[in-house]
């Protein structure tokens, strides 16, 4: 499928990010989503030329790191034409990078300052947590009641 055929098939809506092309009715971000909001915060380089999938795209991710590029100037890749060392095309674009290569682009996929990280990762493990507990409870409740049902 062509970039013109993807846009063809796609509804435009708004969302917290701007424009999303995922279609009416959700009410979350999605990826289209999260990748338009790294272009406008600066944190997405888009390498349109021609890109070998087996031997050009993860070295050039990886220079970012063996490198000595420190994190901050650390950037997600969008390879949106590549290829393969046996010259066939794909035309699906490749996102790498894109939700921890730095601090920044993981406040961008999380929906938080690059400071309040740490604080809500803390509130979200403490939910899960919850969560067990409360599934574990439930579940040592039915067994009970199974095996009174048994004795009975």
């Amino acid at each position: 499928m062509t970039a013109d055929q993807r846009a063809d098939t796609q509804s435009e809506r708004p969302s917290q990010h701007g424009t999303s092309a995922s279609g009416p009715g959700r009410g979350y971000p999605d990826l289209h989503d999260h990748i338009e909001a790294l272009r406008k915060a600066g944190l997405l380089i888009e390498v349109d030329r021609p890109i070998n999938k087996d031997t050009e795209m993860h070295p050039l991710v990886r220079w970012q790191y063996s490198g000595g590029i420190p994190e901050d100037a650390r950037r997600a890749f969008l390879f949106t034409n590549l290829t393969d060392s046996k010259a066939r095309k794909f035309d699906i674009p490749v996102l790498v990078g894109g939700m921890g290569t730095n601090s920044a682009i993981y406040s961008v996929g999380i929906g938080c300052a690059v400071e309040e990280i740490r604080d809500k990762c803390e509130r979200a493990a403490k939910r899960h947590d919850q969560k067990i507990a409360d599934m574990a409870a439930k579940k040592a409740v039915a067994q009970k009641r199974g095996a009174k049902k048994q004795a009975a």
